[in-house]
C-alpha cells in the first residue's frame, strides 16, 4: 500500500512538472502590450508584425477603453512592428496620430502614445531602445542628405538639369560612403542584438553592396546568426 501511494505521489509530481513546463514555454513565447493614449481617443488598437518563426505577417488587437488598451500575442523572437489606432465615430479625426513604429519581443511592454508619430514612449523592450538609438544616429546623418536634396529640388525648379544631376550624384555617393560607414558601425556595436539584422535589412533594401552586408553579417554573434530573422536574411545575400 505504501509503495502504491509513493508511486501515485511520483506520478502526480511528474504530471505537475510537465504541466508547469508547458505553461512556462507558452509564457516565454508570449508578449503583452499595455498601452496608454495621452489624448481623448476610443476605438481599437492593432499591432502588425512579421513572425519570423512562422514566416508570416500577423495582427493582434485590443479595445481602447478610457484611453487605455491591452494587446496579447505569441512571439518567439523580437521583431519590428507597427501600432495602428483605429478611431470610432466618437473620436475626432485630428485628435492624434494613428500609426507608430516600435520593436516588440516576448515580454510585457508598456507604452504611451502621444499626438505625433515620434511621441511614443516604450518601456520593457530592450530592442526598442536599440531602435531609438538607431533613429537618433540615422536622423543626424539624414540631415546632411536632406540639405543637399533641398538644393537639388531648387535646381529642378529652375530647370538647371546639370546642377541637379551633380547634386543627385553627390547624394548617391554620400549614401555609398558615409551611410555605409554609419550603418556598419551600428551593426558592429549591436552585433549581439537582433536589431543588427534589421539594420542589415535596411541596407539591403536600399541596394547597398551585398558583399559589404555579408561581411557585416559574419561579424554577428552566433546567438544572433541562429535566429530565424538572420537565417532568412542570409538566404538572400
Amino acid at each position: 500500500m505504501r509503495i502504491f501511494k509513493y508511486l501515485l505521489f511520483l506520478t502526480i509530481l511528474w504530471v505537475t512538472g510537465i504541466s508547469q513546463s508547458l505553461c512556462q514555454k507558452s509564457i516565454s513565447g508570449s508578449f503583452v502590450i499595455e498601452g496608454k493614449i495621452s489624448l481623448p481617443f476610443s476605438g481599437v488598437a492593432f499591432i502588425h508584425y512579421f513572425d519570423y518563426q512562422k514566416n508570416e505577417y500577423r495582427k493582434d488587437s485590443g479595445i481602447i477603453l478610457q484611453q487605455q488598451f491591452k494587446i496579447q500575442g505569441f512571439l518567439k523572437e523580437p521583431t519590428y512592428a507597427t501600432l495602428y489606432l483605429q478611431r470610432d465615430k466618437n473620436t475626432q479625426t485630428d485628435t492624434i496620430n494613428t500609426a507608430y513604429f516600435l520593436m516588440i519581443e516576448p515580454s510585457t511592454i508598456q507604452l504611451q502614445a502621444g499626438k505625433y508619430m515620434n511621441d511614443l514612449v516604450v518601456k520593457g523592450s530592450v530592442y526598442h531602445d536599440d531602435y531609438v538609438d538607431f533613429l537618433r544616429i540615422d536622423k543626424s546623418f539624414q540631415k546632411s542628405i536632406d540639405s543637399v536634396q533641398a538644393l537639388m529640388r531648387r535646381s529642378n525648379m529652375a530647370n538647371d538639369t546639370l546642377t541637379s544631376k551633380k547634386y543627385h550624384e553627390f547624394v548617391k555617393q554620400l549614401r555609398k560612403t558615409q551611410c555605409v560607414k554609419v550603418y556598419s558601425k551600428m551593426v558592429v556595436d549591436k552585433r549581439n542584438s537582433i536589431f543588427s539584422i534589421f539594420i542589415l535589412q535596411r541596407m539591403l533594401r536600399f541596394e547597398y553592396n551585398r558583399n559589404t552586408i555579408r561581411k557585416l553579417f559574419l561579424q554577428l554573434t552566433p546567438r544572433i546568426k541562429n535566429t530565424n530573422a538572420a537565417k532568412e536574411l542570409y538566404n538572400v545575400l
